[in-house]
């Protein structure tokens, strides 16, 4: 039996969404937009059918909606109505503008007995899972440091900072590998216009901390995590051709000296690569068709609001 999904804003990331969501066969694929134009521009490229009132979808037998809305202050208020209205909902990330809004999306989504997924993409990369599984087994030793650079030029949101834009991607990444850190402050952001467009952020856990430098002012897209451990370091580049590198560099004290060594490995086997995204569209129908939970559900995504809360 196939599903009903509609997505519901086509700005930036909506026709991705579109895109991935129409190569599912089990689904029958509706959009809704207040501008017209962006509607018809979907329909000369994906077989979707189309809402002309965002009620009339309310109303409809739609049985989810993937709420990629801007702005943000659009989710919550959006997000309640497709709740209460009996529908399963993806909403994109910040989730919402306070935790206190998504703690009611959370209940509502309880109580109407229906699913709350977030899209945390990179929870779904084959290559954040290829880490954990390194992580898990240990093979990096003790973990001691980690650096994240999250670094671009634009895209300036309307109502939130770089923060808010970039950092969820970091943060759901570091509770998926990690756990909720025990500390989190901004060491210092620099605000060009309304809203801060450079920051620096320091984390910490039980034995190792994390810094994180985000921006909407880096000549160049960067996208790099690295992982210090006690036996060797790894090397996250998502930009790169080799997106996971494993270097056995390190430092030794051995007979009242420091001792140095290089050591590259070869990137660690993926057995099996494929698009995120494409993998989360997958997951959300196999959930709403089977009744069962998602890998990011709405507690994940207050667990990054948290976070981001704590940097305000």
């Amino acid at each position: 039996m196939k599903s009903k999904i509609c997505v519901v804003g086509l700005g930036y990331w909506g026709p991705l969404l579109v895109r991935n969501f129409s190569n599912i066969e089990n689904v029958d694929l509706y959009v809704y937009d207040l501008d017209e134009k962006r509607k018809m521009d979907i329909v000369g490229k994906y077989d979707v059918k189309v809402f002309r009132t965002f009620k009339e979808m309310l109303d409809s037998n739609v049985d989810a909606v993937i709420l990629a809305t801007n702005p943000l202050s659009t989710h919550y208020e959006l997000g309640k109505q497709i709740l209460m209205a009996g529908k399963h909902l993806w909403l994109e990330k910040p989730m919402t503008a306070t935790t206190d809004e998504a703690e009611e999306l959370i209940k509502l989504a309880k109580e109407n007995k229906v699913l709350l997924h977030v899209d945390h993409t990179f929870e779904y990369s084959p290559h954040i899972r290829q880490i954990k599984r390194i992580l898990d087994a240990k093979e990096l030793g003790d973990i001691l440091y980690v650096s994240m650079d999250r670094l671009n030029l634009g895209l300036y949101q309307q109502d939130y900072d770089v923060i808010w834009d970039l950092c969820p991607h970091d943060f759901s990444i570091l509770n998926y590998w990690f756990g909720i850190p025990n500390n989190l402050r901004v060491m210092e952001s620099c605000k060009s216009f309304d809203y801060a467009d450079i920051a620096n952020i320091h984390l910490s856990y039980d034995t190792f901390v994390v810094d994180i430098r985000a921006s909407w002012r880096h000549y160049e897209k960067v996208r790099k995590t690295v992982i210090v451990g006690s036996k060797k370091i790894l090397v996250y580049d998502d930009v790169a051709i080799h997106k996971i590198i494993v270097h056995g560099t390190n430092v030794e004290y051995k007979d009242g000296k420091y001792q140095y060594f290089k050591e590259l490995t070869p990137d660690p086997k993926i057995y099996e690569l494929w698009e995120p995204l494409a993998k989360e569209s997958e997951h959300f129908v196999k959930c709403i068709q089977k009744g069962i939970k998602t890998d990011t559900p709405g507690e994940s995504g207050l667990a990054v609001m948290r976070l981001l809360e704590k940097c305000l």
